[in-house]
């Protein structure tokens, strides 16, 4: 079933975003921003179904469509804010029923944007997204169509020469005070009637179609026992689908797992009590329908008694009539003898009526017992049916006893899980201060790092300080020199010592030597031996002592290749590309100037430190210009996050090797290194952009 889903933000500067960049980036398209002097290249973004510009009617007469260039919209966008904290833009993101076909998802978006610019009067970037098979593949959902709308934030016009003039505020960007002394409500309850809009707009499609509508309530203004999850956000989502567990991931995770565990306990309440239900309903009918036949077994039992009832009272009219029949032949008998024997045959016809009359008589009261038995049993069958109505009703009961129950249940459920949404809410705040202060973090980072860039630009701009500041310096790198030389005196002054203990020790062995063989010569009486080994050992000792050999620089930088190479692999880069090429020789030279200082610090004499010290400016030479190689070779064939690494080792390495030289000895090559970290820092910029930092 479709997905209700209508949301806005702004696109703010106080976040360090940007309309151009953001239009870039929804649209999948190459925009130069003008306010930053950058490209946003974003071409080769994939799962973007279309991207068009939407006018207010009332300039689709003056202005063509085709004619508006989505990079000069959104650059006088920029370009109407001031503030440093400015809204530049407002962006719409409405979910787009899957159910749909391709044509009518488009018709829908375009439709609500149509909507929105005729309301405000603003210029809409309306872009269709799915999700491309590479975020399928790590887990994104594949129905996931969904529409992104950019909006202006100030209403549009045109002037005098045909071009686009952003002036005013929308109304929707005003703040609640200025709305208020203009008539109109808070923003919020226009956010609630516009999210509405976008639901009439796609249940007019929906319904089109035969899919389920949506609905803009929340689920407790539909009181539905829902707890609703919390927004995951970028991050958390790409965490999700890498397989790392976040906070965010487990909190929605047990409020899935509530809400299904309510949702079967409802479903297991209302089939119950439905089937129930229908049961009764149809014990009733059965009930209804005996209690039906027997009313009309009573209907025809009471017609039979009316009938026989009127049977017998004819029977007794009939009986009276004869009476007075009989009574009168009586009379006329006694009084006229002749007509006793007509008299007599009208008596016993007169007989013969009563006893036809009497078994009549007989014979209906006779059925009148029948009859009152079929009342009885009618009677009988009645109690039976009120028994069953009564049972029937019990059942309602207690079905009703069930539903209240299962009401009950219900009702105590939403309080548990108002308390699990107060908990939810509660951690949701504390998941966004955390995200505030980190925001502020970032923000009062970047305010620091201006600070220290007007700083700088102040001190340059200052020739009277940079005269004082260099006079200071001069007189730090006198300072140095002085305790350069000094540390030189020293150390020779040592080294000096250190040979004089050596050659003290080898005269003391020497001297051991030569009491030694003096002892096995006067053994042996043979004292020109002795002369001959004193003469041989006192040249070799000298020779030995005359003083420290100087080693060949050479040997000393054999590692530092090595070193190079095992830091490439570290760093887990691919040898074949120019640019790791060039990166290796770097850190290779950077570790030869490491190596040359350590050894200029301990054993070099003052010969050698010229020597060093030529070495070192060559290796930087060559250092400076691999660096420009290696930059302009970082290039988009490489993986972003390789060119990343190498643009983070390449700008380590530049610090690393402008620790070991004095800042006389670089001033020559100062235009050098300024170029070469603007273009390293340009690069890391546009590598890391959108990541919350920068070089």
């Amino acid at each position: 079933m479709a997905i209700y889903m209508a949301t806005t933000k702004s696109i703010t500067r106080s976040k360090g975003q940007s309309a151009v960049a953001s239009a870039a980036y929804r649209s999948g398209k190459r925009l130069e921003d003008k306010r930053y002097g950058k490209i946003q290249d974003y071409s080769s973004r994939v799962g973007i179904l279309s991207a068009d510009i939407i006018l207010p009617n009332f300039l689709k007469n003056q202005l063509l469509v085709n004619s508006i260039d989505r990079q000069t919209l959104w650059n006088t966008a920029e370009a109407s804010e001031k503030r440093k904290d400015s809204r530049v833009a407002r962006e719409w993101i409405v979910n787009l029923p899957f159910e749909l076909p391709d044509d009518e998802r488009k018709r829908l978006a375009y439709e609500f944007s149509q909507s929105l610019c005729d309301k405000y009067g603003v210029i809409a970037d309306c872009c269709l997204h799915r999700p491309s098979e590479k975020e399928v593949a790590r887990g994104a959902d594949p129905r996931n169509f969904h529409a992104h709308i950019m909006l202006t934030t100030r209403q549009v016009a045109l002037d005098d020469a045909g071009k686009i003039v952003l002036g005013d505020k929308a109304t929707i960007e005003l703040s609640d005070t200025k709305r208020r002394s203009l008539g109109l409500s808070r923003v919020d309850d226009e956010i609630v009637e516009l999210r509405q809009l976008w639901e009439q707009i796609a249940n007019r499609y929906l319904a089109k179609y035969g899919i389920d509508l949506i609905d803009c309530r929340s689920y407790a203004d539909r009181e539905l026992d829902i707890i609703p999850e919390v927004k995951m956000g970028k991050e958390a989502t790409q965490m999700e689908r890498d397989g790392i567990a976040t906070e965010k991931g487990d909190i929605n995770r047990a409020i899935r797992e509530r809400n299904a565990e309510v949702k079967a306990l409802y479903e297991q309440a209302i089939n119950s009590s439905e089937y129930r239900i229908a049961e009764t309903e149809r014990a009733t009918a059965a009930n209804a329908r005996t209690t039906d036949d027997s009313q009309r077994r009573i209907d025809e039992s009471q017609r039979v008694i009316d009938t026989t009832s009127d049977d017998i009272t004819s029977s007794d009219s009939f009986i009276d009539n004869t009476k007075f029949c009989l009574h009168g032949t009586h009379n006329a008998y006694i009084g006229n003898p002749k007509t006793i024997a007509t008299t007599q045959s009208a008596i016993d016809d007169t007989k013969q009526l009563i006893t036809g009359a009497e078994q009549a008589v007989a014979r209906n009261t006779a059925e009148s017992g029948r009859r009152e038995k079929h009342v009885a049993r009618a009677n009988q069958l009645i109690a039976i049916n009120t028994e069953q109505t009564q049972r029937a009703t019990d059942l309602i009961e207690l079905t009703t006893s069930i539903n209240n129950a299962v009401v009950s249940t219900t009702r105590n459920n939403t309080k548990r899980s108002e308390k699990s949404q107060h908990r939810v809410k509660a951690s949701e705040q504390r998941i966004n201060d955390c995200q505030r202060i980190s925001a502020s973090t970032d923000h009062f980072i970047d305010e620091t790092k201006s600070s220290l860039i007007r700083t700088y630009q102040a001190y340059t701009d200052n020739p009277k300080r940079v005269g004082k500041t260099q006079q200071q310096t001069e007189q730090a790198d006198s300072f140095i020199n002085r305790t350069k030389s000094a540390i030189a005196r020293f150390t020779e002054t040592t080294r000096r010592a250190y040979a004089w203990f050596s050659r003290r020790r080898k005269l003391e062995q020497e001297k051991q030597l030569i009491q030694q063989t003096s002892q096995n010569a006067s053994n042996s009486d043979s004292k020109g031996s002795l002369s001959t080994s004193a003469r041989v050992i006192a040249p070799t000792l000298t020779n030995e002592h005359r003083g420290i050999p100087m080693l060949n620089l050479n040997d000393i930088l054999l590692p530092a290749d090595q070193i190079a190479e095992q830091k490439i692999k570290e760093l887990k880069l691919k040898p074949a590309h120019k640019a790791v090429q060039y990166l290796q020789t770097i850190l290779g030279d950077t570790q030869k100037i490491v190596l040359l200082d350590s050894y200029l610090d301990t054993n070099a004499s003052n010969i050698q430190a010229k020597e060093v010290l030529d070495l070192k400016h060559t290796l930087l030479k060559q250092i400076l210009e691999n660096t420009k190689l290696s930059v302009s070779n970082n290039s988009s064939h490489i993986h972003s996050s390789e060119r990343l690494v190498i643009v983070r080792t390449l700008q380590s390495s530049l610090d690393e090797v402008i620790k070991h030289f004095e800042p006389n000895d670089l001033s020559e090559y100062q235009s050098e290194l300024t170029k070469v970290t603007d273009s390293m820092r340009s690069q890391f910029n546009m590598l890391n952009r959108g990541r919350g930092y920068r070089l």
